[in-house]
Parts: C-alpha cells; sequence; structure tokens
C-alpha cells in the first residue's frame, strides 16, 4: 500500500568452516550484515510487497507468522546457497512502524 515498514531481524549465522574464504570475500568480515543487507533484503521486500501496513504491523499473531515463516523459510534458502547456517529456531523477525516513537 505504499507505506513503509520497519523489519528487524535476529538471527544466528554461522558460516560452513571449507567456504570461510569465499564468504569473506563476498561479504567481508562482517559476513551476517552483509549477507543480511546484500542477500536477505531483497527476499524480505518481496515478502513483505505483498502485504498491506496494517497487517503487517497491527495483524494477528497467526497472520504474522505466517509472513515470517515465509521470509524465514527464504532466509533458509538464501544461506544455504552461499554456504552459511541459520539457527532458524533463534531466529525472530518483527514489523514496526518506523513513525513511531520508540519506547
Amino acid at each position: 500500500d505504499g507505506k513503509d515498514v520497519e523489519v528487524r531481524v535476529l538471527c544466528r549465522l554461522q558460516p560452513k568452516v571449507h567456504w570461510v574464504p569465499e564468504i569473506y570475500l563476498k561479504f567481508g568480515k562482517d559476513y551476517g550484515r552483509g549477507f543480511l543487507e546484500q542477500e536477505a533484503s531483497i527476499d524480505i521486500e518481496e515478502v513483505v510487497r505483498r502485504y498491506t501496513f496494517d497487517e503487517l504491523v497491527k495483524g494477528s499473531e497467526d497472520f504474522v507468522d505466517k509472513v515470517v515463516d515465509e521470509i524465514t523459510s527464504r532466509l533458509n534458502d538464501a544461506s544455504a546457497f552461499h554456504k552459511i547456517k541459520v539457527a532458524t529456531e533463534e531466529t525472530t523477525i518483527v514489523f514496526l512502524d518506523p513513525e513511531a516513537d520508540e519506547e
């Protein structure tokens, strides 16, 4: 619907040891941030684009969980491609209003 939504992603990433040089070359030493900014942001944007601001920020817990599951699935696919492991059980994704005051 054209409104901005802030997406906060908290996850633990671990490179597959054999691929560390390639991962560092592509994403830098802070490969987690690099991966999230370069690759994951594309998948997140594609998923979020299909929903309205109200659905994401004020939607039911069940609805938001389905959206989070889809993003998590895409993150897992992208990370597997880049030889990075994601601790799925420790991944948290929340949708926030970027205009709201921090409390």
